[in-house]
């Protein structure tokens, strides 16, 4: 028999006499529903915390800069046409439950690519092809094609790939060849997300038991979303680009982007210091909007460190914050100096 929760915004008179007036119907002793009625109204700021940490959650993702898609599944490559150096990729399998519990559904590009793909601009398409999610005027290349469809019997979001004919893109086209390249990912915005629990959650304008249920089965990876009882529906992403990676970036192989910590810091400062630079010598629109990207992406990247180093679980991080240890800061330090240097 299902105990009835407060509401939001109900007062405990109200909820007593509806709880008690329930159970008293089911069949339960008067002083037994008190009791149980009682201890329900006890528990409610538990419940109203669970509730509150899905809505915060839902919040931070909504607010985030920049994402990477990091999967247990490989976004392979379909074809290599060497005449004219283009490769068909795989960017992005749809409906499967990512290291962020995000199942992106499909359509949810759509709308990107209609507005900046390469069908609506082809000289300089702004969704961009890139390599380990670095957006520099240094592209590899750019997208021919841009589209979603079902591919053995799976939804994806696939491309073709035209290289550029200098060192950088040549040298991409030639790992392609090699075959050292062998996975993809996509950078993007959060257009639209929704949450789909097993469990009823409150604060929502809509039902997220439904969305588990009508989804759960056409996950690729149901056993996960079991497990967790619940995962974020994304129907709909600004798609910002789509990028050669090395390695699978997965929750098994993510260590290993970051093996050397050193080599990331060095790369990260590295294109800290081609941006700073290139601050100085661009005023475009267009130059402005991608560096804004730019900088988005390389706090991504050393937030994608820190939460290695520091394993939080999703919800404690809503609430607790990691306070950075307090170090004493040396006197006498140049800190123009050090600023030059980056």
């Amino acid at each position: 028999m299902p105990i009835p929760k407060p509401n939001v915004n109900e007062s405990q008179e109200n909820y007593m006499k509806r709880c008690i007036s329930f159970l008293v119907n089911e069949g339960t002793e008067q002083e037994q529903a008190v009791a149980i009625c009682n201890t329900q109204w006890d528990d409610r700021n538990e419940d109203e915390n669970d509730d509150k940490s899905f809505i915060d959650l839902l919040t931070i993702k909504s607010n985030k800069e920049f994402t990477v898609t990091n999967y247990e599944i490989k976004n392979e490559i379909i074809d290599i046409e060497t005449q004219n150096k283009t490769v068909d990729i795989v960017l992005n399998t749809y409906l499967f439950m990512d290291h962020e519990d995000d199942v992106l559904l499909p359509g949810c590009s759509a709308k990107s690519i209609k507005e900046n793909g390469p069908e609506n601009n082809s000289k300089n398409p702004k969704i961009k092809f890139c390599k380990d999610h670095v957006m520099t005027v240094d592209s590899p290349g750019k997208f021919l094609i841009l589209k979603e469809e079902k591919i053995n019997n799976e939804e994806k979001l696939w491309a073709r790939a035209e290289f550029v004919n200098d060192d950088i893109g040549m040298g991409l086209y030639e790992r392609y060849l090699k075959e050292m390249i062998d996975q993809h990912s996509i950078g993007f915005l959060y257009g639209k997300i929704l949450l789909a629990s097993k469990d009823k959650q409150q604060g929502f304008d809509y039902n997220t038991q439904d969305n588990y249920h009508k989804y759960i089965e056409k996950l690729l990876n149901p056993e996960k979303a079991d497990k967790t009882g619940y995962f974020f529906l994304v129907p709909e992403i600004k798609l910002i680009e789509g990028s050669a990676v090395p390695w699978g970036c997965n929750e098994k192989t993510e260590v290993l982007s970051v093996k050397s910590l050193e080599g990331k810091k060095t790369n990260l400062l590295y294109r800290m210091s081609i941006l700073q630079k290139s601050l100085f010598n661009s005023k475009s629109e267009e130059f402005r909007y991608y560096a804004n990207l730019e900088i988005a992406h390389i706090k991504n990247e050393i937030e994608n460190i820190l939460n290695i180093i520091y394993e939080p679980s999703i919800k404690s991080t809503l609430f607790k914050k990691i306070e950075p240890e307090k170090i004493d800061t040396p006197k006498g330090i140049d800190y123009n100096y050090i600023i030059n240097k980056i």
